[in-house]
């Protein structure tokens, strides 16, 4: 599973996956669970799941630039700046998240959301974009980088 283009395309059904578990499932839950005041719940699921689906795209796309970048000669004999890079990785995905998240909270400034609200979108993102990236860099990194990802030495 860590041969290209195996890893690439169980990496894009998996976050496919999570979009519908965050996005479709969860988002039907909250727009149910919350009281909006300026918008419709189908308005305001809308623009949950499509912040969701720009997460979970740059979620992938990290996934496949440390795929690319351990497929490379290079990676494997510079273990050091491959564990930046993946820290990097990993970091920019928490980036994503929050600036996701931000989008979310700038969309519904209107709405009676609750602190409580946010924290499950932010959780639900972090899984999108953070989590994803650790457990398929963890599962299928190539295998010149594979011990790189924490909790895999």
């Amino acid at each position: 599973m860590r041969q290209a283009p195996l890893n690439y395309l169980v990496t894009v059904v998996l976050g496919c996956l999570l979009w519908v578990g965050t996005a479709l499932f969860a988002g039907q839950q909250i727009g149910d669970a919350v009281v909006l005041q300026a918008m419709t719940t189908t308005q305001f699921v809308q623009t949950y799941e499509g912040v969701l689906a720009g997460a979970a795209v740059l979620g992938v796309l990290g996934c496949v630039a440390w795929y690319v970048y351990g497929s490379r000669e290079a990676a494997a004999g510079r273990l050091a700046d491959a564990r930046r890079t993946w820290t990097l990785l990993l970091t920019a995905e928490v980036v994503v998240a929050a600036v996701a998240l931000l989008v979310l909270v700038f969309s519904f400034r209107a709405e009676s959301l609750t602190a409580a609200n946010f924290a499950e979108m932010l959780v639900l993102l972090l899984l999108q974009t953070a989590l994803l990236f650790w457990g398929c860099s963890l599962a299928f990194s190539p295998r010149a980088v594979e011990y790189i990802p924490w909790g895999r030495r």
